[in-house]
């Protein structure tokens, strides 16, 4: 009977060992399994964080594209007026807007053209009465122009 005994205390040892290897491959398994979860999950993150910064970066361009053709927009009506007040002898080789002056070179066929040129760009609603810069003959005899319009305001002109 004591060898009975011996033989059923080994065995409930021998299941108490198989059952604490069997909890440690458990442990083991779930610890694995909780860290393949968790880098699963920081992937997935970053893959929204990367589509949620793109969508940001689009809208902000679509935001900006906007305030451009805001602003261009703006122009339309200066521009419409300095074209529809330009002599008909003359004719606008450059237009640049810079530090709120907007600066016109062009050509003209007379001398005479100068004047009217600047007379009729004087009345141009939110923009200072035209500065003359340089001007001079070029060899085909036309005469060159550069004029420099500073804005009334910060406003005036809408942009």
């Amino acid at each position: 009977m004591a060898g009975l005994l011996i033989v059923g205390l080994l065995l409930i040892l021998l299941v108490a060992i198989l059952a604490s290897r069997l909890n440690q491959r458990v442990s083991h398994s779930l610890e694995t399994a909780k860290i393949s979860a968790e880098d699963q999950l920081y992937t997935a993150f970053q893959q929204r964080e990367r589509a949620m910064r793109a969508r940001l970066q689009q809208q902000e361009q679509r935001r900006l594209r906007a305030l451009r053709r805001e602003k261009t927009a703006a122009w339309q009506p200066t521009l419409q007026a300095i074209a529809s007040r330009m002599p008909e002898h003359a004719w606008l080789t450059l237009l640049e807007y810079r530090q709120n002056t907007l600066l016109l070179s062009g050509l003209t066929l007379h001398l005479k053209g100068l004047a009217e040129i600047e007379k009729a760009l004087g009345s141009v609603a939110g923009l200072r009465p035209p500065r003359a810069g340089e001007t001079y003959r070029d060899s085909e005899g036309r005469w060159l122009f550069h004029f420099s319009m500073a804005e009334e305001d910060d406003n005036a002109v809408g942009h």
